[in-house]
């Protein structure tokens, strides 16, 4: 290749870089803090980050799953956050998100309920 080619190469693939760069949508990152139920033990918080796609309903899904896994206590406090962080209001909220936050609250409970596998094989193995 001569000297030309390479440089004229390196500026059209820089150049469709920052093409691609200027046009896509930055997405916000954020940590937001909400408290977790405590042990008499454990006053610490537990720390969640924002990474979200608010118009995505498949997002609200995953994100009503962690819920119900995880901050099941803080169930309302953390939709409002979501509710929040996306912008919306209550009542402006698209019935869909709201639908598919629940379904996945509730199936992330259901999945706290059953025994996960590592628990089984270390019955099997006592």
């Amino acid at each position: 290749m001569t000297n030309k080619f390479k440089t004229t190469l390196i500026i059209t693939f820089t150049c469709l870089l920052t093409a691609c760069y200027s046009t896509t949508e930055k997405q916000g990152v954020g940590v937001v803090t909400h408290n977790t139920h405590y042990s008499s033990s454990n006053n610490t918080p537990t720390k969640r980050i924002n990474t979200t796609d608010c118009k995505d309903s498949d997002d609200w899904y995953l994100d009503g799953y962690r819920v119900g896994k995880s901050f099941t206590q803080q169930k309302n406090e953390m939709f409002n956050q979501r509710v929040n962080y996306c912008q919306f209001s209550i009542k402006e909220l698209p019935s869909q998100f709201k639908s598919n936050w629940e379904r996945g609250f509730n199936i992330g409970i259901n999945d706290n309920k059953r025994p996960s596998i590592k628990k089984q094989a270390k019955k099997k193995k006592a």
